[in-house]
């Protein structure tokens, strides 16, 4: 992407405005790649929940207006989920939620029950339903320290899943307030119980499956600025001298922290999509880093304290935490250097070489 149009998305961003309402939309996502191109979605703010979703690249730059003619709604023609077409003419109440565009499109109905569905451009959501199944059983079991989402179904020739909605309010909402360290360690002690539950996922996400994860990150990074060659072999190199655990323990893959819900029953843990066998020190990672690069101040108090009440219920190898929170590290410099940033570079850079440093504690 050029200098001209980041500096133009970052300071004067004129999609609101050809929106028609430059208060109401607000960008709440920003990708660029490595052909220059950039995906932005906007959102409604207030009013009516509306997502327009548009891909522009440098040649297009003038043509912004007529790009986003057909941005609103764009996620009815993404070729890549071809049923939102049909149930967006059926069902003309849907309301979006979440949208990737070639990914995946989480929406609302507001039937005689309230439902939560994710449409898919794969056929996994079999499996995700079966699994939430399983840990639907054992919520009301009593087996977990949490909530979920009782499920609906799975359309198979739509690629839709269907989830009961949970009346709750995010925890992102309450965690920096007064409580937030008290509810931080009950969210801690909440995940633990799932590594120590019964239960029996389809999928394996195990250390080699990060340390490929990892890999594809670094070479996309590598790809685009040349300059982290000073910190990546470093890097990988070290996260690839852990021994890796056993990852027999149910997990939920990506714990972060806008997973979770609260209300008067209780916490609440959703999106369970990356649910499988894995090591139990990815989660606690995974939160724990999400955390650390929050802005606000006492996120590094709350991470501790998630850390805290996980490690009281189930034992965390030190050393393999570290390594999956290095993990997360990598995957975050990916996210900062394609963001609509004009220090997206800077940004990267600074994360990988704090995390090189940090690596080499491994070895």
């Amino acid at each position: 992407m050029s200098q001209s149009l980041l500096e133009l998305l970052v300071h004067e961003d004129p999609i609101p405005t050809l929106l028609g309402d430059p208060i109401g939309w607000q960008r709440s996502y920003g990708r660029t790649d490595h052909r220059g191109n950039a995906t932005l979605l906007y959102e409604r703010i207030s009013g009516a929940n509306e997502i327009a979703a548009l891909t522009i690249g440098d040649d297009q730059a003038q043509q912004l207006a007529r790009l986003v003619e057909s941005a609103v709604d764009g996620w009815r023609n993404d070729p890549t989920l071809p049923q939102m077409r049909n149930i967006a003419s059926k069902r003309p109440g849907l309301i979006p939620v979440r949208y990737r565009p070639g990914k995946r499109l989480t929406f609302r109905l507001g039937m005689p029950r309230e439902l939560y569905c994710k449409a898919l451009a794969d056929d996994r959501g079999e499996a995700i339903v079966r699994d939430a199944r399983q840990l639907w059983a054992a919520s009301k079991r009593g087996e977990l320290d949490f909530g979920v989402a009782r499920p609906a179904g799975w359309l198979p020739g739509q690629r839709i899943i269907a989830m009961h909605a949970i009346k709750a309010r995010s925890i992102a909402d309450v965690i920096f307030g007064a409580e937030g360290v008290d509810l931080a360690k009950r969210m801690g002690v909440a995940n633990a119980s799932l590594a120590a539950s019964s239960l029996r996922p389809a999928a394996r996400y195990d250390y080699g499956w990060q340390m490929a994860r990892s890999h594809k990150y670094a070479r996309r990074i590598a790809k685009r600025l040349p300059e982290s060659a000073k910190y990546l072999p470093e890097l990988t190199s070290n996260l690839e001298s852990i021994t890796p655990g056993s990852a027999d323990r149910p997990i939920h893959g990506a714990p972060h922290l806008h997973q979770w819900l609260i209300n008067d029953s209780g916490l609440h843990l959703v999106d369970f999509d990356r649910f499988g066998w894995g090591d139990p020190e990815l989660d606690a990672a995974t939160f724990y880093a999400e955390m650390e690069f929050e802005g606000d101040r006492r996120a590094r108090e709350i991470a501790d304290a998630y850390l805290e009440g996980f490690a009281a219920d189930w034992p965390v190898n030190p050393r393999l935490f570290q390594a999956y929170q290095l993990h997360k590290h990598l995957a975050k410099a990916l996210r900062l250097l394609c963001s609509i940033r004009l220090d997206a570079a800077e940004r990267c850079l600074e994360v990988l070489q704090a995390a090189a440093v940090q690596s080499r504690e491994l070895v």
